[in-house]
Parts: C-alpha cells; sequence; structure tokens
C-alpha cells in the first residue's frame, strides 16, 4: 500500500513540446455559436463577427483555446527575469537580448507576446518586445533543457 501511494504524490514531469492540431474554422464557428442562448436573436452576428476578427488579425486560435477551456497564458509574468535568444536591431547589427526583465505580457497579439527591458553596453538600457518561444526563465536554465525550439508557451502560438 506505501509503495502504491509513493507514486501517486509524484510530480508530473514538465513537458515543454507543443503539438500543432489543425481544426477546421466552421467547427470552431458552430461551437461559438452553439454556446450562446438559443433566445438569443443576434448569435449568428456576433459569431461571424468574432470568428471574422479572429480570422483577420490572426487571433483565431484564442477563440478556439477559450472555447475548450484553455487560458491564453504564457508561462511567464511580470517581474520575471528571463534569458531571450530573440534579437533586437541597433546600430545596424542584430544583437542578441540576453538577460532580461519581463515589464508586460499580451498574449493575445499575433506576434511578440512579452515586452523586456534588456541592457545593451554598460549604459544603455532597452525596452524591447519579444518571442517568447525564444524565452527561458533564468530560474530554470540550470534546471531542463528547453527543446530545441525553445517552446515555453501555454496557448497556441
Amino acid at each position: 500500500m506505501s509503495e502504491l501511494k509513493k507514486v501517486s504524490e509524484r510530480q508530473l514531469k514538465k513537458y515543454d513540446q507543443v503539438i500543432h492540431v489543425e481544426v477546421p474554422v466552421q467547427a470552431i464557428a458552430n461551437k461559438l455559436h452553439d454556446s450562446f442562448a438559443e433566445d438569443f436573436p443576434h448569435k449568428a452576428i456576433v459569431t461571424e463577427a468574432i470568428i471574422g476578427s479572429g480570422l483577420s488579425n490572426k487571433g483565431i486560435s484564442h477563440v478556439y483555446n477559450a472555447l475548450n477551456g484553455y487560458p491564453n497564458e504564457l508561462d511567464f509574468k511580470v517581474g520575471q527575469k528571463i534569458n531571450c535568444t530573440d534579437t533586437f536591431y541597433k546600430g545596424g547589427e542584430n544583437h542578441t537580448i540576453g538577460d532580461a526583465v519581463i515589464k508586460e505580457i499580451d498574449p493575445y497579439t499575433s506576434g511578440n507576446k512579452i515586452f523586456v527591458e534588456h541592457s545593451h553596453g554598460k549604459d544603455l538600457t532597452l525596452n524591447t518586445w519579444v518571442n517568447h518561444n525564444k524565452c527561458v526563465l533564468q530560474s530554470e536554465m540550470n534546471a531542463c533543457t528547453p527543446a530545441s525550439n525553445g517552446t515555453q508557451a501555454v496557448a497556441m502560438p
């Protein structure tokens, strides 16, 4: 019996891989449409507005996630220290971000989702939007090696 208890207390391994799922947009639209009250007179118009907006700004995956109970959150929080392999352009050259502090997170944007403050040289502090898939928490840098694609996100890109 004690062996069974020992297994149930075990921590789940952290997986940092991501899968990509293809879902017909019509299936998302149908699920959204069906989520409105039957007697709501504008459910077709509202569904079309949400789906159309999601398609035009590349945010349809956020609608899919919400309908299926997945929050559009990242594994990062404002104030955390990260190491980022993303780059920024300065002085005619690309430079690696490196160590940075998260200042803002926007999980709903289709592009770079994390706004960081980082140093460039001794006296220059910059603020840059970066790709969350190219960042890792500094506390996790020695604990585990990120996947080859550096993915750390919960939400679908």
